[in-house]
């Protein structure tokens, strides 16, 4: 009886970037309010309480903005291990956003603020993800009217860095992450699957910050910026965890970002713990 084989993990080629938007949903429309100076906001008219809010300059979109309420985040249970007894799980709750990129990212800014916004009074996270560079955005915000570049990066690595290094067991819908040693805690992290060569293929990449790592700006907002990504991801997700993780056992936040669709990772065979065998056997980087 012949074998049934699964599809290959649905990223696209990796020689080229997935196509970038230059095309705003039709029926958005321009806000009257901005984020940053000389940046205009547009949005479509049921989205403007937490986005997405698309970022224009001089006609042309340069960013992604997305609003995260705790009171809108998923309610997400989870299980760690009892540090005083390894035989123990310890039930634990995460809270989860999710949501749509498909654009190739050069970097995101991340903010908590209490700053009121049109639809929204309460304190929130702002995630931005940007095609053009952290100089460029911050030259346009003081009004020095720049030549921008808009950016086009790969879907995803081709490879797992060489110095990276294991860093969990297969977790069941994340994958297993990597690291290297230099990266602790804040990542990136990698992220990979076993792929039907038996190879471990990067399909992720996550950082993490505590609200000791943030920056306090003028107005009292806490933000990280110019977290780096440089890939065409198709989706983030963005968590907050007041337990912490196995590496980082504090009250933190994630962002998590794929380079696959959320119906994958959250379904496909090779995200069980059980795929990664015949990876993990050997090192089967490249």
């Amino acid at each position: 009886m012949q074998e049934d084989v699964a599809p290959r993990i649905d990223l696209v080629q990796r020689d080229r970037s997935r196509e970038i938007h230059d095309n705003l949903p039709s029926n958005a429309e321009k806000l009257d309010w901005e984020l940053i100076e000389g940046i205009d906001l547009w949005a479509q008219e049921f989205m403007t309480e937490r986005g997405p809010f698309y970022g224009l300059y001089k006609g042309v979109p340069i960013s992604i903005t997305y609003f995260s309420t705790e009171e809108h985040m998923l309610n997400v249970p989870w299980f760690k291990r009892d540090p005083s007894d390894s035989g123990e799980l310890l039930r634990q709750m995460m809270y989860e956003s999710v949501a749509p990129l498909d654009m190739s990212v050069d970097h995101f800014d991340v903010a908590f603020t209490t700053n009121a916004r049109p639809g929204l009074t309460d304190p929130h996270w702002e995630i931005t993800a940007w095609r053009v560079s952290h100089d460029d955005h911050v030259s346009i915000s003081k009004g020095q009217n720049p030549s921008i570049e808009i950016r086009s990066y790969p879907t995803s690595p081709l490879n797992l860095p060489k110095e990276a290094t294991m860093s969990t067991e297969p977790l069941l819908g994340l994958g297993q992450h990597w690291w290297a040693p230099d990266d602790h805690p804040n990542g990136p992290f990698w992220v990979t699957i076993c792929n039907l060569e038996a190879k471990h293929e990067v399909v992720g990449v996550v950082y993490m910050y505590s609200d000791a790592d943030m920056k306090h700006s003028s107005d009292a907002t806490l933000e990280f910026l110019d977290i780096p990504l440089k890939y065409t991801p198709t989706h983030m997700h963005f968590i907050l965890s007041p337990s912490g993780w196995h590496g980082f056992e504090s009250n933190h936040w994630d962002l998590r970002v794929q380079f696959i669709s959320h119906e994958t990772h959250m379904s496909d065979w090779r995200f069980h713990p059980a795929s990664f065998e015949r990876c993990n056997s050997t090192d089967t980087r490249d």
